[in-house]
């Protein structure tokens, strides 16, 4: 990658995504339910999918990249 930045991982989005300040950012219900699953997947050592990581990686953008989701 450009500069040696390194690609974030779906655990450091996962982290970013259950520690968000909900005063700085809302996520909808089915996003807070399905990242609080796919986490607890992921904690107990379960291998992720293909689509629980592109949703997480969606939500995650929209989130912290393109700011769609901001207090309403």
């Amino acid at each position: 990658m450009e500069g040696g930045a390194m690609p974030i991982t779906t655990t450091q989005q996962l982290d970013d995504l259950t520690n968000l300040d909900s005063r700085e950012y809302r996520l909808t219900d089915w996003e807070v339910e399905f990242v609080d699953s796919v986490d607890k997947q992921n904690r107990a050592g379960c291998v992720l999918s293909d689509r629980q990581k592109a949703s997480i990686s969606k939500i995650w953008d929209a989130a912290f990249i393109h700011g769609k989701r901001g207090v309403r």
